[in-house]
């Protein structure tokens, strides 16, 4: 029961709130009233009020702080996961809201708002600095630690008439501005050195320089007694800087004005500036006051006749100035005194330089550290004199920690550049000196860092440069010079060589680990950003606000980023990576790669469309999209139409401007894809410059991203592995422009020295703008990414990076003996902590931090693991032992790793170098390969087929010494001649003859590879290129049905010379007969006493003929057609050719067009005659239903351009259609349906996804692929039954996922995985050292081209594989090749055929050296050496082509992709029982509403006209 206080509570709150609800209006009307009429009030208390609550927390937290901390600890351990999981739910919320909002036809798509960045409004409390709203609060003072500088530049304290100069409207103030540089240094005390850029073009001024900067003032100067305005003209030496300043105003002003520079300059404006400069710099009193005194001393010794004594203005260090009045000297004696001492008296030690009059002139160098420099320079800026950055200026005592309490150069310059309302800054409205000085600022600060440097060159003195050190040796010795000087950059220097070279590693670690990139995307600064315009004054531009242009942009990019990484715009990324470079006239821009993940790849060309545009918008539509496209990604115009372009180089545009129209987007080329653009002028063109622009200018984007941001930004495609150029030119940029050398310094009679000075070539090669100054002053990131890569050092024993001074090595070894490095911390990990050994080195970062020299393990909450890469420190090839060393240690993990000294033992051997061990584990190339081979092979293998094995070794696997290969082993190859009673010469003559014969069938010379003087040739056989055998008691001629008989009939008149038609096509779908009629051609051409060839596109579909080979192998065709219009043929070849009558050539339709125009012409060169194909019958066959020529990514147009019906000689072929199909026997609604898709003729769904949507029929579909055709698990007793199965996926990645699963499935077999070597060839096929170093192995490791074996094969007998090169299309090793695996050793497989003439026959195959030579998709020659073989329960739809299984699963995650490609693979089966469709869902297939399960079938009508 209730108190009685709590119900009347509860009514009194009753009545509260009823009477709040019936006076709710008027109520909140009083408190507005209120509110507004007492608001400064409210708003007053309330800031009290904050502040004392905030006093007394702080209070409180000073006094409980450690308790305060231990719970906070504590409560985050013990809800760690709960914390993370808030965080991530709330992240995954926000993806989820964004994910692919930029991708057109998702469905969140949306067309953003324009992005602002809001007000500069908030104020620092410290410094009353202002920042925008999410910009960092500390850059401006640090938290207060520079706050006492900050107050320098109050209004009062600058000269008015000085003021209204910068902030003047009027012509003389316009006049100051526009010339400002030559103001200031016509009145500068000291001069800035540097080489300035001259940049091209009409754009906005940038102060750029290059090379070395120096800082000169007069140290001698001239002093003239008589010099008087009027007399100017008559001076031999012209006064300059400090020198001006010893003369009278007048005098000093008509020097200044008839110099050349400042033609431009008005007098009044010299006036002004000289009399402020008078009035108020400390320096220019200095230089009265030197004169005054000289002028004094002169007198005196004229009148006494005593020697002139030394006068001198000495600038002193001042090393314990008041940090307080720092900036703000108060008289000229505050930075230097006039000493004056006899002829030989010593000037101080504490000066900084020393000014002296003299009869001559000369300059000094002034030290870079000089607290001087600022207002020596830059008078204009500082006319009170206020001191810049020197090495002794302290944080404020009530901010300043106790260790790290000095103002860096950085902070200093972060500060003078911050924004503050009510501080007049100068360096604001500067212009052009602003810009300089900014570039004068950051010069400094890197200065500073060389200096440090230089001066410690004995802690950098390490081990890790011992090959550097040792090749200035080297260049030492063969100059007969001793060595010098020798200062190295290091990798920790922002922007240096090694920095660069840091980089680019790191970002090959995370290529290697999660792919290549996918998006390649430019996003540049617009100078026109609201948020800029806002903070600009009338009379300026952006560029003169260099500070301001890089805050907005550092913000935008950090937004941007945002966008695509976390809000997933674009779908999920796996990582990215930016680098911030500045463009000519300094604009700064980003270059960033993403990586997106598998399920998110762009694949097609439809994929591209929906990201990246290259069309102008619809202006009527899109005006908002239109007019940011046309202002900020038209390129040019260039080219014909504009040749004074910038871009112009030699005649041609150097972006490859303009483009050409493009009716569809084609992915097929490398590197960047042709982007769809229309010819539709006339709808979306207009005019710059009276020139009509279209979409040939247009520069791909992304309607998202162009229309928040407002800015060029250039979307590109970037899938193959030619993404490593861009990584390597945007973030090597500067090592290429860095490039150090070696100098030998000599004259005559001087001893030689060898100088290596990385240092100075830097500064020698180095550019600094203005924009790129802005942005180092501030402390911004010039690259960024998405993972840590931590570095893993690679060493032998005792030979870590030891740093020494000279003298003292020998402590440093002791030291450094019991020292630990990620390597031997890895060591000793494995030793005492066994989880690690299912780890690589290069793994282990993923899972332990590396802390108080030891391996660490990860909490199992933290997630930090997840974005940290490992990657061991790259080693040329040149560094041997170290070289095999790393490679080792990329594949030995556990119990193996645990010293050096275990790396050096495998197989319970030890060996002496790393080298040795690398070789036996077949980490690099043997020598002994080959022969290891024949030896494994001969233990067991039928002398036949060892044979047959070395014709392999010797033809694919170019060994050093065939002869002696032969020479060892031709004993075992002899054995079966002589258990037939030959005698051993006989034999051996025999097995000689067997091995010539099988080289001359794969096409090479004899001679060539076994020189046998004495070899006596016993052939008793032609030798051809086919061997076709026919069954003369089982003529199949007299089974052919009506439309097969008409056909053959016709060709056989043709034969033998009754009918002119020499040319024949053969149309028909899968089991229309084709094969069947092949065959009984044969068998009548052969009756007759004719010649006949076989050939087939692909090597698998001419093993299902008899005596059939490929096209490649019977003309020599290049795998590149478009490099050869004549192929070389040998002569024995020339003969056959020559002698046959008939060519069959099976599915024609996969062959390209150029293919049999290559044919017909060498049939025409060979015969002699100009007609078609040299007048020999020519019988095409195949199914235009089918896979046409395969095109890399090619779009629908260069895919029917480049089939045999658009090729010249199409017209002169009759074609004869096979309409009875014999599968329509057994399944006739099956076999319709089949041909119903092979013409794209089945109705659409109710509700297609797609323009090419069809319903797979619901009897067809499988939720489990794999289950449904090899069931959940079988034994190597079930190969025979399972050969006859596969499963066929679009794209090949698919195809490894499914074949890695159906392995695990094959239970009690043995399995082994072989491991391949990679490396990279240069163009004399010899490795290429240089280009290992920045592409290292283990990146080579993760590439998987088409037609290469992975890099670990993983096989078990009883396994299918495919074979992925033509070996001997003869004995059916063709590329395709289907084979069960029966057994294997280290160096040899022994392999089944199960599919064609050849099934049930045995072969042994060796290790090949695999190329990708002809894959225009690496930007290297990329060798893999590996045994040439795939698992093969799985295959491409392609490779399918030809073939028939008993069941076929058809896996679809995507959609097919190409014309045919549904049809293909649906009629590799012969019943519909025998066919099963896993359709995945997606935004193009899968179930519809009405429960349908959908998928592309795409069919290009064109090609059946």
């Amino acid at each position: 029961m209730k108190t009685y206080r709590e119900r009347k509570g509860e009514e009194m709150r009753a009545q509260k709130r009823s009477h709040y609800e019936e006076n709710r209006t008027t109520i909140l009307e009083q408190r507005h009233e209120y509110y507004i009429g007492n608001r400064d009030v409210i708003l007053k208390q309330g800031s009290e009020n904050r502040e004392e609550n905030s006093a007394q927390n702080h209070e409180y937290y000073l006094t409980n702080r450690d308790d305060i901390l231990d719970e906070r600890r504590r409560n985050y351990v013990e809800n760690r996961q709960v914390i993370y999981d808030r965080v991530n739910n709330r992240r995954q919320s926000i993806s989820e809201r964004h994910f692919k909002s930029a991708v057109f036809g998702c469905p969140n798509f949306v067309y953003p708002k324009i992005h602002n960045l809001g007000p500069l409004n908030i104020e620092c409390q410290h410094c009353e600095a202002v920042h925008f709203k999410d910009e960092l609060k500390s850059m401006c003072c640090h938290n207060g630690k520079l706050s006492h500088l900050s107050v320098q530049n109050e209004p009062e304290n600058f000269p008015i008439a000085l003021k209204n100069l910068f902030i003047g409207t009027d012509s003389k103030c316009n006049n100051f501005r526009e010339f400002i540089r030559q103001y200031n240094n016509a009145n500068a005390f000291a001069s800035m050195g540097a080489k300035i850029e001259d940049i091209p073009g009409n754009g906005p001024y940038c102060f750029k320089i290059s090379g070395e900067v120096y800082h000169r003032t007069s140290e001698n100067i001239q002093i003239d007694p008589t010099l008087q305005p009027n007399s100017v003209q008559k001076l031999i030496h012209q006064p300059s800087y400090a020198e001006l300043y010893v003369y009278d105003a007048d005098t000093s002003i008509e020097i200044r004005m008839r110099e050349p520079a400042n033609a431009k300059c008005l007098r009044d404006n010299m006036i002004t500036i000289n009399a402020v400069l008078n009035d108020v710099s400390p320096y220019a009193s200095c230089f009265r006051k030197l004169r005054e005194i000289y002028d004094k001393e002169l007198s005196n010794t004229r009148i006494t006749g005593s020697s002139m004594k030394k006068v001198s203005l000495i600038f002193t260090r001042n090393l314990h100035d008041d940090q307080r009045v720092y900036n703000a000297p108060r008289t000229s004696d505050d930075i230097a005194i006039i000493y004056v001492a006899d002829r030989d008296g010593n000037i101080p030690a504490e000066l900084d330089f020393a000014v002296q009059p003299s009869n001559s002139n000369t300059l000094k160098i002034i030290n870079m550290l000089s607290k001087h420099l600022d207002p020596m320079i830059f008078p204009l800026f500082f006319p009170n004199g206020d001191f810049g950055w020197t090495t002794d200026l302290s944080h404020n005592m009530n901010h300043a920690t106790k260790i790290r309490n000095k103002v860096t150069v950085l902070e200093f310059y972060s500060n003078k550049i911050a924004i503050r309302r009510n501080h007049f800054n100068p360096l604001f409205y500067g212009g052009k000196l602003f810009q300089q000085y900014l570039v004068y600022a950051d010069a400094r600060y890197e200065a500073n860092r060389m200096t440090y440097i230089r001066n410690n060159q004995k802690t950098l003195r390490v081990e890790s440069y011992k090959g550097l050190l040792d090749h200035v040796n080297s260049i030492s010795r063969d100059d007969k010079a001793r060595v010098g000087n020798i200062f190295i950059l290091p990798s920790t220097f922002v922007g240096g060589p090694r920095f660069m070279s840091k980089l680019y590693q790191d970002n090959m670690a995370m290529v290697r680990k999660f792919g290549r990139p996918d998006l390649f995307i430019t996003f540049t600064c617009n100078p026109k950003w609201e948020e800029i315009k806002s903070e600009l004054k009338a009379f300026q531009s952006s560029s003169d606000r260099p500070d301001l242009v890089t805050r907005v942009f550092r913000l935008k990019l950090k937004e941007f980023l945002d966008d695509i990484v976390k809000r997933k715009i674009l779908g999920e990324i796996l990582a990215y990576v930016y680098v911030i470079e500045h463009q000519k006239r300094g604009l700064p821009h980003a270059h960033c790669l993403f990586t997106l993940s598998n399920e998110d790849k762009i694949k097609t060309a439809d994929d591209v469309d929906n990201i990246i545009s290259a069309e102008l918008p619809d202006r009527n539509v899109q005006s908002e999209l239109y007019n940011i496209i046309i202002t900020q990604n038209i390129h040019g115009p260039c080219g014909r139409l504009n040749p004074k372009s910038i871009c112009m180089v030699e005649g041609s545009c150097s972006k490859n401007f303009p483009k050409a129209f493009c009716n569809e987007t084609d992915v097929s080329t490398d590197g960047y894809p042709i982007y769809r653009r229309r010819n539709n002028s006339n709808e979306t063109h207009f005019t710059r410059n009276n020139i009509q622009v279209d979409n040939r200018f247009v520069v791909p984007y992304n309607s998202f991203l162009s229309l928040k941001y407002n800015a060029h930004i250039n979307v590109e495609l970037c899938s193959t592995v030619k993404a490593i150029k861009y990584i390597n030119k945007y973030i090597t940029k500067g090592y290429d422009c860095a490039r150090i050398g070696v100098q030998v310094n000599a004259s005559d009679n001087v001893e030689k020295v060898v100088d290596y000075d990385e240092i100075k070539q830097y500064l020698n090669c180095r550019y600094i703008s203005s924009q790129e100054a802005a942005w180092h002053l501030q402390d911004f990131p010039i690259h960024g990414q998405s993972h840590n890569v931590v570095m893993l050092s690679v060493h032998l024993k005792d030979g870590q990076s030891i740093f020494f001074e000279e003298n003292q090595a020998e402590n440093a070894l002791r030291r450094e003996s019991v020292a630990c490095t990620t390597l031997t911390a890895y060591f000793d990990l494995n030793v005492s902590d066994s989880t690690a050994h299912q780890y690589l080195y290069q793994d282990i970062p993923n899972h332990y931090i590396f802390k108080n020299k030891q391996w660490v393990k990860r909490s199992e909450v933290s997630h930090h693991g997840e974005k940290t890469i490992g990657r061991i420190i790259s080693v040329s090839p040149r560094n041997v032992e170290l070289y095999h060393l790393r490679l080792i240690l990329l594949s030995v993990k556990g119990p193996d790793a645990t010293s050096f000294e275990n790396l050096k033992k495998f197989n319970g051997q030890t060996y002496s170098t790393y080298k040795d061990v690398a070789r036996v584990r077949g980490l690099i190339n043997d020598s002994n390969e080959w022969h290891n081979c024949m030896y494994e092979a001969s233990s067991y293998m039928m002398p036949k087929c060892l044979r047959s094995l070395l014709v392999t070794i010797i033809c694919h696997c170019n060994p050093a010494n065939p002869l002696q290969l032969f020479e060892d082993f031709k004993e075992n190859m002899i054995e079966d001649f002589i258990q037939q009673g030959n005698s051993v010469e006989k034999s051996l003559k025999f097995c000689i003859n067997d091995i010539k014969i099988q080289i001359q069938q794969s096409g090479f010379d004899f001679n060539q590879f076994l020189p046998l003087p004495n070899f006596e040739d016993i052939s008793d056989r032609e030798d051809n290129l086919v061997n076709c055998t026919v069954d003369r008691n089982n003529l199949l001629w007299n089974d052919l049905n009506s439309d097969q008989l008409l056909a053959a009939d016709t060709i056989l008149k043709s034969l033998v010379g009754l009918n002119s038609q020499k040319c024949f096509y053969l149309d028909g779908p899968g089991g229309s007969g084709k094969t069947f009629l092949y065959r009984a051609l044969i068998q009548k051409v052969d009756l007759i006493g004719k010649k006949i060839l076989i050939v087939a596109w692909t090597g698998i579909a001419a093993t299902l003929l008899p005596g059939g080979v490929t096209c490649h192998s019977a003309f020599s065709l290049p795998l590149d057609l478009s490099t050869v219009k004549s192929p070389r043929l040998t002569q024995v070849k020339k003969e056959f050719l020559k002698s046959i009558d008939l060519l069959i050539w099976d599915e024609a339709p996969m062959a390209p067009g150029t293919a049999l125009e290559i044919v017909d012409l060498i049939f025409q060169d060979l015969m002699g005659v100009q007609m078609r194909f040299g007048g020999k019958v020519v019988v095409l066959g195949g199914d235009f239903r089918q896979v046409l020529p395969v095109i890399r990514k090619g779009s629908r147009c260069a895919i029917i351009a480049s089939t045999i019906k658009k090729s010249s000689v199409w017209p002169f072929f009759q074609t004869f259609r096979l309409e009875r199909n014999m599968r329509a026997i057994t399944d006739p609604n099956f076999s319709k349906w089949l041909l119903d898709i092979g013409d794209g003729m089945i109705h659409s769904p109710e509700i297609p996804k797609t323009q090419y949507s069809v319903e797979v029929p619901i009897s067809l579909i499988s939720n489990d692929i794999v289950t449904d055709i090899f069931g959940n698990s079988f034994s190597y007793t079930d190969v025979e039954k399972f050969s006859r199965r596969a499963i066929l996926c679009p794209r090949n990645e698919d195809v490894r996922l499914i074949n890695e699963r159906v392995l695990i499935n094959l239970n009690n077999a043995v399995q082994m995985s072989f491991y391949a070597i990679d490396s990279i060839k240069n163009d004399d096929g010899v490795d290429d050292h240089d280009l290992q170093v920045n592409i290292p192995v283990e990146f080579l490791n993760t590439l998987n081209p088409s037609g290469l074996a992975p890099y670990k094969l993983n096989l078990k007998v009883g396994c299918i594989v495919m074979l992925l090169r033509n070996l001997s299309v003869n004995k059916g090793l063709c590329n395709g090749t289907r084979m069960i695996v029966r057994g294997f050793r280290q160096n040899v497989l022994q392999l089944e055929i199960i599919t064609g003439t050849f099934s049930g026959t045995v072969h042994f195959i060796p290790r090949i050296s695999l190329d990708t030579s002809n894959d225009p998709a690496l930007p290297f020659n990329f060798v893999r050496h590996q045994f040439p073989v795939r698992l093969a329960y799985a295959m491409t739809i392609n490779k399918s082509q030809g073939q028939t299984f008993d069941k076929v699963g058809l896996y679809l995650p995507e959609p097919c992709f190409s014309h045919g490609q549904f049809y293909t693979g649906c009629s590799r089966a012969m019943e519909s029982n025998g066919l099963k469709i896993q359709v995945k869902d997606t935004t193009r297939q899968g179930k519809t509403n009405n429960e349908q399960t959908v998928t592309d079938n795409i069919v290009y009508r064109e090609i059946f006209s």
